[in-house]
């Protein structure tokens, strides 16, 4: 990635930004013209405009617009080192959007289909032969995991397991917890919830790391964040007393919350325990009224 930066400069003379202009402040109409649903195309000036002016995602979006435009004329797509420079310098500016598009083709040599997901929807765009993509080496991916979860806290989640699979890079459970704590303390449901897993059994040095005190403690953050699974799997520590006191009620009002929020595998489960006679006290009262919340959600 750094590498990738050192032309910067020469890019901002050869696209018409100015490092000044990054200091304004975009006006709101011309991001929200430079989306998929908007009124301009994300070739259009709005999307230069805004981009110009620092709206990292409008870059994205900008650099995109042209090659999807380029493409569907029957012309070849931006060349690559375009292409990727100005994802680049999107990410550097601020674009998870962007980061996470180098980084999920980062091991790809052709490139069919990139999509890009952000504020303003999807798009596809098919590149074609002449959109290769190099390989990144280690170190630039590695920069790209951490920058995708820097700007984007709920995407720490789904980057950590660059570490973890061994696809790219040699696994580091370390550097994916880090990634999973950054995105909990964040408030990233999700990633509390991951985060757990890692102090009970996945991502666990058997013997050494396992703290199912600290588990409960990422469980309780994520069932804050309203991360439904947190919930549930707390509420199985309760009622097992696994790195906390044992405490039945406690567990059945968490599946109670889990079922309030709209999950009807959650709601069967709570049903399960109402049935069958476990030392879980729900009375046909508390069920009725849960059913009844959902139906008028």
């Amino acid at each position: 990635m750094r590498k990738l930066i050192v032309i910067l400069p020469l890019l901002l003379a050869a696209t018409g930004l100015s490092g000044a202009g990054w200091a304004g402040q975009p006006d709101r109409a011309l991001i929200d013209a430079c989306t998929d649903d908007g009124s301009a195309g994300n070739d259009a000036p709005e999307c230069a405009a805004a981009c110009d002016k620092g709206h990292a995602d409008s870059c994205t979006r900008f650099a995109y617009g042209r090659a999807r435009n380029r493409t569907e004329s029957g012309e070849f797509v931006l060349p690559r080192a375009e292409l990727l420079s100005e994802l680049s310098q999107a990410c550097e500016m601020g674009s998870a959007t962007a980061c996470r598009i180098l980084l999920d083709r980062s091991h790809e040599r052709a490139g069919p289909p990139v999509f890009i997901r952000g504020d303003g929807g999807a798009q596809t765009l098919s590149l074609t032969i002449e959109a290769w993509w190099p390989r990144f080496d280690d170190t630039e991916i590695v920069r790209l995991v951490e920058r995708v979860c820097e700007l984007d806290p709920t995407q720490c989640s789904q980057v950590s397991r660059y570490h973890t699979n061994r696809v790219l890079l040699p696994r580091n459970y370390h550097l994916a917890r880090q990634l999973l704590l950054s995105g909990c303390e964040r408030g990233s449901g999700e990633a509390c919830f991951n985060l757990s897993h890692t102090y009970y059994h996945r991502l666990a040095v058997p013997g050494r790391d396992l703290d199912p005190v600290l588990a409960v403690r990422y469980l309780r953050l994520g069932c804050v964040l309203f991360e439904p699974r947190s919930c549930l799997r707390l509420a199985i520590h309760l009622e097992q007393g696994l790195g906390v006191d044992p405490d039945p009620e406690a567990a059945a009002d968490l599946r109670l919350l889990t079922c309030f929020r709209p999950e009807p595998d959650y709601c069967s489960n709570l049903a399960h325990l109402v049935t069958d006679g476990s030392e879980v006290e729900m009375s046909a009262d508390d069920m009725r009224q849960v059913v009844e919340s959902l139906e008028n959600d």
